[in-house]
């Protein structure tokens, strides 16, 4: 991964700063107080959204009011946005997807560079920059916990003893009651026997009291019972008077259809009779306008003109009757057919199925319930309290005797179960459990005795260290043969480094992080002003060593924060902060 820029508004004293980052040397140069080292807390806080010097928030806006603070670090895998006026415009484009503010830093930290790399490794803070070779070895030890997450391992082991300490409770705790189970049984029998025998007392008098009162609730209900009983009586009845009128509606219905349909076949014959008629009329008709014989074809005489005309007169005298006739059929028709929808009507509203239904539902009512005999009986019984009182009664005393009975069986279960097993089968299986927990013990030690006595840690550590081809880095320096022990003691030379020139400790603390950077395949190297307390042959190595690790391409970019006028000379890309009155200014040189 390498930085190509950052942006950032608003922030620590950048009031607008776009700083681009090139692959090779990147030294940043200005006085005190310019914003130098601000550049780094902001790549930080892009990454992490926090400051690895632990500002506050008015710390990080102190300069200028909450709008549109803001800081975007973009690198050759991905693009981050932080605005921390609107936290909800957060983002992060990383291989054509795009994370939001839940997710970005977790993703960081998985697929690129976790805070705790980047605070021991790739930054050095001002006048840190030997301590990683000055630390003693338990300091070490911490260090590299810290670089390669072990602090789980020590979390662990504290964890199994947790656990260890559990279990060895419980196994004292088995060990008591085993020294209990050896004393005597019988005094728990005599206690069982008195408590059993206690108990069936209570319980008697508790029994006749709840019968009682079980009598006067049975009294109020039969009051109630009454009355419900009587109603569903006189609903039944008068479901039932209800299917009568809908069976005589029925009849009713039938009638009225069957002579609707006599009405219509005389209907249907009238109309046959009318056409008839009229047919005969036209015919005569037809006779009179031609004036022969229709058979014949003679002329027609002066009586066969009045014959056919009388006729006429009679044909049409029958239509007119049968017209009339109909009529009155079609409205006797209408009439039937309108009292037979209203008949259907009627029906339809009475729903015989519904009113079935009913009956059965208020016949099995009355059948659930006590004969009316039965239930007369029981309101003699004499009741003064009120029904709240006496239904709230017995729900006490009810429950009052499902405790006792309840403690009872408990009481004669644990009897039968002094009385069935011996003390000998309890130690058993009490021994049992005992050797259980003994074996967790032991091998929860023995896993415990692999992480502490036989320092896993430890082992992982050296793994790690040994694997990061330190050695062959520090060669490239020519400043002699650079090893170490598990104890984390660094020689060069097979002499210790504390009596080392300081250009070899200086070119230890180079290779150990430039070391580590290549096993987490970290791209770039950030160092805030590690020449302080260094002398001048120090600083010119440390400049020779940084040329030296780019051109063999140990680190492919270092940001170099510096007040050293050497270290412009090497750079890459030179970047000048400046003091100003709206905030930080930046020169590329």
């Amino acid at each position: 991964m390498i930085l190509k820029q950052i942006e950032i508004n608003r922030l620590f004293n950048h009031y607008h700063s776009i700083i681009p980052f090139t692959e090779g040397i990147n030294v940043i140069t200005g006085e005190n107080g310019s914003g130098k080292t601000s550049i780094v807390e902001s790549i930080y806080l892009a990454l992490y959204c926090s400051t690895f010097k632990g500002k506050k928030r008015e710390e990080i806006f102190h300069h200028f009011k909450p709008n549109y603070n803001s800081v975007k670090l973009e690198t050759d895998n991905f693009t981050i946005f932080r605005r921390f006026d609107k936290p909800e415009d957060w983002l992060l484009y990383c291989n054509k997807r795009i994370f939001g503010r839940e997710n970005i830093t977790k993703e960081i930290e998985k697929s690129f560079i976790s805070r705790s790399f980047f605070q021991s490794i790739v930054y050095t803070s001002q006048d840190r920059f030997l301590d990683i070779v000055e630390l003693s070895p338990s300091e070490k030890e911490m260090f590299v916990n810290k670089i390669l997450n072990l602090d789980y391992i020590t979390n662990f082991a504290k964890l199994l003893t947790k656990n260890i300490n559990i279990l060895k409770a419980k196994k004292t705790e088995i060990q008591f009651l085993m020294k209990k189970l050896e004393a005597s049984k019988e005094e728990r029998k005599r206690e069982l026997i008195e408590e059993i025998a206690t108990l069936r007392t209570k319980i008697d008098e508790v029994k006749k009291e709840l019968e009682e009162l079980e009598k006067k609730k049975l009294s109020i209900e039969a009051k109630k019972l009454i009355i419900e009983k009587e109603k569903w009586l006189k609903d039944y009845w008068k479901c039932k008077k209800l299917l009568k009128e809908y069976e005589i509606l029925q009849e009713k219905q039938k009638e009225k259809s069957n002579l609707l349909l006599e009405l219509k076949e005389k209907k249907k014959t009238l109309e046959v009779e009318i056409k008839n008629l009229k047919n005969q009329v036209e015919k005569y008709r037809n006779l009179l306008k031609e004036g022969k014989c229709i058979y014949c074809e003679r002329p027609l005489e002066q009586k066969d003109y009045e014959r056919y005309e009388q006729a006429i007169l009679d044909k049409e005298g029958k239509v007119a009757l049968f017209i009339t006739s109909l009529d009155e059929l079609e409205e006797s028709i209408e009439s039937l057919k309108k009292e037979l929808n209203k008949i259907k009507y009627q029906l339809d509203k009475l729903n015989p199925y519904k009113i079935k239904s009913n009956m059965l539902k208020l016949r099995q009512k009355c059948l659930e319930v006590f004969p009316l005999r039965k239930l007369k009986e029981l309101v003699k019984i004499e009741v003064k309290e009120s029904e709240i009182t006496i239904f709230r009664k017995y729900e006490e005393v009810l429950k009052l005797y499902q405790e006792l009975e309840d403690r009872l069986q408990k009481t004669k279960w644990e009897y039968e179960l002094i009385l069935k097993k011996s003390i000998k089968k309890d130690y058993q299986e009490l021994q049992s459990k005992l050797k259980e927990i003994n074996k967790k013990i032991d091998s929860m030690e023995d896993f415990k005795k692999v992480i502490v006595e036989k320092n896993l840690a430890g082992e992982i550590r050296w793994q790690a260290l040994s694997q990061t081809g330190i050695e062959k880095i520090f060669e490239i320096f020519d400043l002699g043969k650079l090893s170490f022990n598990k104890n984390f003691e660094f020689f060069i030379d097979k002499f210790p480094l504390h009596l080392a020139s300081g250009s070899q400790k200086v070119a230890t603390a180079l290779a150990i992080r430039l070391a580590f950077l290549n096993l987490n395949k970290t791209e770039f190297l950030i160092l805030d002003e590690p020449t302080m307390f260094l002398d001048k042959k120090r600083i010119e190595d440390l400049m020779e060593m940084i040329v030296l690790a780019y051109s063999k391409k140990l680190v492919n970019q270092i940001i170099l924060i510096t007040h050293e006028e050497s270290f412009k000379e090497i750079a890459h890309n030179l970047i000048k902060v400046e003091k100003d009155k709206e905030g930080a200014k930046i020169e590329i040189l």
